[in-house]
C-alpha cells in the first residue's frame, strides 16, 4: 500500500515539474552591432537588448528593453524606424513587430532606451504560437534603421540565456524523488 501511494506523489511530482517548466519564462538578450547587419555596416554605435518571454500556448507576451547609443545619425520612420523581423542570423526576413507606437519617441535619436511588449492579443502583428517558436530557436531579430544607414545600422539576434542552475536543480530534484522510490524502508 505504502508503494502504491509513493509511485503516485512521484507521478504527480514529475507531472508538476514539466508543467511547471512549459509555463516557465524564457530570458533573452543579444549584443547590437553594424556588423550583424547584411550585409554589414561600419559603423561606431553599439547597443544591447534584453527581454522574456512569458505565458504559452495562445498568450505569449514578449517583454523587452533596447539600448544603443553612439549612431551615426537618427533614427527615421523606416516601418517604425525599428522593429522585429523573423529570419536566421545571417539572413534578411519580413518585419514581424513594429516596437510598440507608444515609444516611438525614440524616432529621430541617436542614443536611448525602448521599451515595450509583444503580445498575443496586439491588434496588429500578434505574437502568434508560430513566432513564439522562431522566437525561442533563435531566429528572431531587433534592427534599427538610421537617416545613414536606411538597411538598417544596428541588429542583434535574440539567443535564449541558458539557465544552467535551474535545469541542475530540476534534476538534483527528479533524482532525489527516484532515490527516495527506491529506498528501502
Amino acid at each position: 500500500m505504502k508503494i502504491k501511494f509513493m509511485n503516485k506523489i512521484f507521478y504527480v511530482l514529475f507531472l508538476s515539474a514539466f508543467s511547471f517548466l512549459a509555463n516557465a519564462g524564457f530570458m533573452f538578450s543579444t549584443t547590437l552591432s553594424g556588423d550583424q547587419e547584411v550585409p554589414p555596416v561600419a559603423t561606431a554605435a553599439s547597443g544591447m537588448a534584453m527581454g522574456e518571454l512569458t505565458g504559452m500556448s495562445g498568450s505569449y507576451v514578449f517583454t523587452y528593453q533596447i539600448d544603443y547609443m553612439d549612431l551615426s545619425s537618427p533614427i527615421i520612420d523606416i516601418a517604425g524606424g525599428g522593429h522585429f523581423h523573423n529570419a536566421p542570423m545571417g539572413s534578411n526576413g519580413g518585419v514581424v513587430h513594429l516596437f510598440d507606437t507608444d515609444v516611438f519617441a525614440f524616432l529621430g535619436t541617436t542614443s536611448g532606451s525602448i521599451m515595450g511588449d509583444w503580445r498575443f492579443d496586439d491588434a496588429t502583428n500578434p505574437l502568434t504560437d508560430a513566432l513564439a517558436e522562431q522566437l525561442i530557436a533563435g531566429n528572431i531579430y531587433i534592427n534599427l534603421h538610421t537617416q545613414n544607414f536606411t538597411g538598417g545600422e544596428l541588429r542583434g539576434q535574440l539567443a535564449v540565456v541558458p539557465e544552467p542552475a535551474s535545469w541542475f536543480l530540476f534534476a538534483a530534484g527528479i533524482m532525489t524523488l527516484i532515490a527516495r522510490r527506491f529506498r528501502k524502508v
